[in-house]
């Protein structure tokens, strides 16, 4: 066991993962490395297989799954980093190819599922092939949105702790593609813990990337543009269209 290897990164899975998603990856991610169907060189292919297998027999052990975790946590350099999320989320989505086949006929029959997966590669890959891999393998349809928000409160908790203006925060960052902004809140949370003051950290990261005037830091935030928007289209139906129409109404209705 190497504890200064990721074995979650490897396999394209979060730390959280159940053991039924680590097989599902696991068959995913082997079969795009297989000597004879890979695009790339025998060694590569080679060394790949060998470093997912020794992934998958770590995490699919529940005791050697156990001191792994315990090694990474009690580890100063913060083994589960939001930087570390940024630098793995290509090593892996290659294994989105592995599950196109089942996938295709999953959309077909469950079309929701295909903004369920672009809302959350939009926050990770990594994310969003757990999510696939998980629905694929459990066959879990009926839960899909439940399983989708449950997957992605884990993930922001990991990298941003439980905080939910804090979440609500970093979601926004990453979703805008503010990537250091969020490595750099990912960092604040760490050193600072459960104490932290939220409102005194989103201010200085707003202001050290100059992320004014507004990036949402509330639930409802997010909506605000969106609903802005519907509001000043009704107000711009109504004058143009139905305004019209009533004051012609009225006009005949007295004419007579």
């Amino acid at each position: 066991m190497d504890f200064n290897k990721d074995y979650y990164a490897i396999l394209g899975v979060l730390p959280t993962t159940e053991l039924v998603v680590i097989k599902a990856a696991y068959k995913a991610m082997f079969k795009v490395y297989h000597p004879d169907k890979f695009n790339g060189s025998k060694a590569e292919a080679h060394a790949k297989t060998i470093e997912i297998n020794e992934a998958y027999s770590i995490l699919i052990n529940i005791n050697k799954r156990k001191e792994y975790d315990e090694s990474r946590d009690n580890n100063d350099d913060k083994a589960y980093s939001y930087k570390e999320e940024s630098k793995t989320e290509d090593d892996f989505s290659s294994g989105f190819y592995t599950l196109e086949k089942d996938w295709q006929v999953a959309i077909k029959y469950q079309p929701e599922l295909v903004g369920i997966v672009d809302a959350l590669s939009k926050i990770s890959s990594k994310l969003a092939f757990t999510y696939k891999a998980y629905i694929i393998e459990l066959k879990a349809f009926d839960q899909k949105t439940s399983i989708a928000d449950k997957m992605e409160q884990e993930y922001l908790s990991l990298y941003f702790g439980t905080d939910k203006q804090i979440q609500v925060f970093a979601k926004a960052l990453i979703i805008s593609n503010h990537r250091d902004a969020a490595r750099e809140l990912n960092k604040a949370i760490t050193v600072l813990g459960k104490g932290v003051d939220v409102d005194i950290v989103i201010k200085q990261i707003k202001s050290e990337f100059n992320l004014y005037p507004f990036v949402p830091t509330k639930k409802n935030d997010a909506h605000k543009g969106k609903e802005s928007e519907t509001r000043e289209f009704a107000f711009l139906w109504f004058s143009i269209i139905v305004l019209p129409i009533i004051l012609v109404i009225y006009a005949f209705a007295f004419a007579k």
